[in-house]
């Protein structure tokens, strides 16, 4: 994995419940990262709508591209967990197991 994109998954992780906005400075600190680094990170990442910036406050909070790939893996998850039941009985009928139902 690049350093890039190493770095680039880092900032959704750094926000959390205690901490759901950072300003360029502070990120980078947490990171481990210099300002202008976080700086680049955080442009492409708004242009993807994966973070939002706060224009007054001049902080990044997590954006709807970030909600909408939550989304996507709920839906993914979901749908695993949920057909996964009825794939385990037609496995064990195609294979001559009893089910039990």
């Amino acid at each position: 994995m690049t350093q890039t994109l190493k770095y680039a998954m880092d900032v959704p992780r750094a926000v959390t419940g205690d901490t759901p906005t950072w300003g360029v400075n502070e990120l980078g600190r947490s990171l481990g990262l210099h300002k202008s680094t976080v700086s680049g990170l955080l442009a492409t990442m708004e242009q993807r709508r994966l973070v939002q910036k706060e224009p007054v406050a001049d902080r990044y909070r997590l954006g709807l591209g970030a909600l909408e790939l939550a989304a996507t893996v709920n839906v993914a998850t979901r749908s695993r967990t949920v057909s996964s039941p009825m794939r385990s009985r037609s496995q064990q009928r195609a294979s001559g197991g009893h089910t039990g139902k």
